[in-house]
């Protein structure tokens, strides 16, 4: 009873089938099972049973489906095992089997349905007598292709019905008619599996070798290719090239082509996929030749301008002394009011009247400690704290003015301008890289600093591109002008590696410029209140001593003296304070100036390299590369920094984007 219930059902469905597969009736299209008394096909219930693929089978055994040809080798002569593409050559008007074979775990399956599909869709070259069989016993199944007589080409797939994880086979169907041509060459292709996978047009030009063996391979360039001996026609990526006659076969006897491949997608796509063999291609006549070639990606162009944007970490790791060059200047803004009076001390090599005073202000004028004060330096201390509490007040960026009562708030940003340094350079590869992938002589152009300060700019937690500000090396009084650099660069398998290099880089100044240019006038006006800006340690001391009024018409030092003496107990003179003052200003900003302009003494003192090939890619697949690294992920530097007498490695990483 089981039996007829699904022979009945089996009918059923091969009727079906039949029918979707001939448009309804059509006498030219019904399903085969090869092998079957008058080709009917067994119902499928009453097969052998086949474990899936990956279930255990008898003694433990792992099964796997395969999908094979049954021919050992196609038309053409090449063999098929282990092969995707089959070569098949049709003549006019006549019929030719296409059959494949299905096993699971190396036993034919009998019963399998397989679909056999037309490319193009439509085509007038050919037809199938059947869109669907099922294999038999020995695991064959097979349709029959009609050529019609019109010269072309196109394929036709065998998948397994059901099972996705099976992979395709496909017939490249040549149809010709006989005796029209000896056909002495056949171009074709291993299956694409490169980056493009909308690939889908080809062509082929061969060119003859003269006496000398040219042209090679190496002598074709993309984009600069002679002319061919002969030129195909676009044809689908799966296609074999046929060329029917050769230019003087006859009486050369023998002939030697080099073969060039050009993949694309659409008509008018750029090429993304090539080939080249120049020793297959010997000819001769009366004589089949079939040349077989593998895709390889074309490498997008290089060549061009890049901005790249490295970021460094110019704080952390610093060696001591220079952390102690750098602690000094941002003391400042972490802790100005002390770190004003120590300078009396710091600078007092410079003046007389610095070190006298220096001597008023401190229980210990060698270890100037601003928690130990004489009774005059804790008048100059709260004179000097009061105007400084009254300027963050009136440049505090919040509401809640108390936020602003202590100057430790500016620590983090003070910490983060100098650990983020962005450095801006353009990039110029002159040229493609040449065969080995080099390219040589990349001229580098280090030209602007972007520095961040976040303080007040209501900066959510998670945009990183917020506070940013671009400064040309120009407006940078030591530096002055750009940088300039060339550097050896190697691409290979997407990705480049930028030798070891040297620039000049002046460290010192730059710190200075984000401290003095840039911090200073954000934390302490930069003139838009109508009052003088603070964009210099000068004025920044000055308005500490007396207030930014003071800078207007300079009178900072007076009043500073004025305020001093008149506080009981002082037991210091006008003259003594105003004399310290003016020096201080005249020599102080000099101080912290020199101390970081003087770790610049060395030329050429920036080593760079990429500490690992750096990822580059054509984001929009128009074959020019536009991005190396990307801010989410960007390349490594490995960077050395000569300051002063120490090799110090900064952090530094980089990203870039063409121009």
């Amino acid at each position: 009873m089981r039996s007829l219930v699904g022979f009945g059902l089996a009918v059923l469905c091969v009727l079906a089938l039949a029918l979707a597969a001939c448009g309804g009736g059509s006498t030219t299209q019904k399903i085969v099972c090869p092998g079957q008394p008058d080709g009917i096909c067994p119902e499928a219930i009453d097969g052998p049973d086949v474990p899936a693929e990956g279930v255990i089978g008898p003694e433990g055994t792992t099964t796997t489906k395969t999908l094979e040809f049954k021919d050992p080798t196609d038309d053409l002569g090449q063999a098929t095992a282990g092969k995707k593409s089959y070569n098949a050559t049709v003549y006019y008007n006549e019929k030719k089997s296409l059959s494949v074979l299905y096993k699971n775990g190396g036993n034919p399956v009998s019963g399998a349905a397989i679909d056999y599909i037309v490319k193009p869709e439509g085509t007038d070259l050919g037809q199938l007598s059947a869109g669907m069989a099922y294999t038999g016993d020995d695991g064959i199944g097979a349709v029959d292709v009609q050529a019609a007589d019109k010269e072309g080409d196109f394929t036709v797939s065998a998948c397994v019905n059901g099972e996705a994880d099976v992979p395709c086979l496909t017939f490249k169907i040549h149809v010709t008619c006989k005796g029209c041509g000896d056909d002495p060459l056949t171009v074709g292709f291993d299956d694409y599996k490169g980056a493009y996978p909308m690939i889908d047009l080809a062509q082929v030009l061969i060119f003859k070798q003269g006496a000398d063996g040219k042209p090679k391979c190496a002598d074709l360039k993309l984009g600069a290719l002679p002319p061919a001996t002969i030129a195909s026609k676009d044809q689908g990526l799966d296609s074999n090239f046929v060329f029917k006659a050769l230019p003087g076969l006859d009486k050369d006897g023998t002939q030697t082509y080099s073969i060039v491949g050009m993949a694309r997608e659409g008509d008018t796509g750029p090429v993304q996929a090539w080939a080249c063999d120049d020793t297959q291609g010997v000819v001769k006549y009366k004589e089949k030749k079939y040349v077989l070639l593998t895709w390889k990606d074309v490498a997008p162009r290089l060549a061009g301008s890049y901005e790249i944007t490295s970021t460094f970490d110019l704080s952390s790791g610093l060696p001591p002394d220079i952390r102690n060059v750098v602690d000094t200047i941002t003391g400042f803004f972490l802790s100005p009011t002390g770190e004003v009076m120590k300078l009396f001390c710091a600078a007092s090599g410079s003046s007389g009247s610095l070190a006298d005073f220096c001597g008023y202000l401190f229980q210990d004028k060698a270890n100037p400690d601003p928690t130990k004060l004489t009774t005059t330096g804790q008048v100059v201390f709260d004179i000097i704290d009061g105007v400084l509490l009254a300027l963050m007040d009136k440049y505090c960026p919040f509401e809640d003015k108390s936020l602003c009562s202590k100057v430790f708030w500016t620590a983090k940003d003070v910490s983060s301008s100098i650990e983020k340094f962005q450095i801006i350079a353009t990039f110029t590869f002159a040229t493609e890289p040449d065969d080995s992938g080099a390219v040589k002589d990349v001229k580098e152009v280090w030209h602007s600093v972007r520095l961040r300060w976040t303080l007040g700019m209501d900066c959510p937690p998670d945009d990183d591109a917020c506070g940013w500000k671009k400064f040309s090396f120009s407006a940078i009084p030591a530096i002055a002008e750009s940088v300039a650099g060339k550097s050896d660069v190697t691409l290979a398998n997407g990705r480049i590696s930028i030798a070891e290099h040297k620039i000049t880089m002046k460290y010192g100044a730059l710190v200075n410029f984000a401290l003095e240019k840039w911090l200073l006038p954000s934390l302490f006006g930069d003139g838009s209140d109508t009052l003088p800006a603070v964009d210099s340690y000068e004025a920044l001391v000055g308005s500490l001593l007396a207030g930014k009024a003071c800078l207007t018409d300079m009178s900072c030092c007076e009043t500073f003296a004025e305020e001093v003496t008149n506080t009981p107990g002082t037991g210091v003179t006008k003259t003594l304070v105003k004399s310290a003052c003016d020096a201080l200003i005249q020599y102080g900003g000099k101080y912290l100036r020199d101390k970081l302009n003087a770790l610049d003494a060395t030329p050429d003192n920036f080593t760079l390299a990429t500490e690992e090939p750096c990822r580059i890619e054509d984001k929009n697949k128009d074959m020019k590369f536009d991005a190396i690294g990307s801010k989410i992920e960007p390349c490594k530097w490995d960077s050395t920094l000569r300051v002063g007498s120490f090799d110090y490695k900064p952090v530094g990483t980089f990203y870039g984007t063409a121009q």
